[in-house]
């Protein structure tokens, strides 16, 4: 049973990612409404 345990420690230590390593964020912008142009 401490073995078990033990392994799945070690693999979740291991599973985390490198510190200082970047990440990619994507994110879509929806175009604010326009007034249509006024000559003067």
């Amino acid at each position: 049973m401490i073995f078990v345990v033990g392994v799945a420690l070690g693999m979740a230590l291991q599973d985390h990612p490198e510190p200082g390593g970047s990440v990619t964020i994507v994110r879509t912008l929806e175009p604010l409404p326009q007034q249509p142009a006024t000559t003067p």
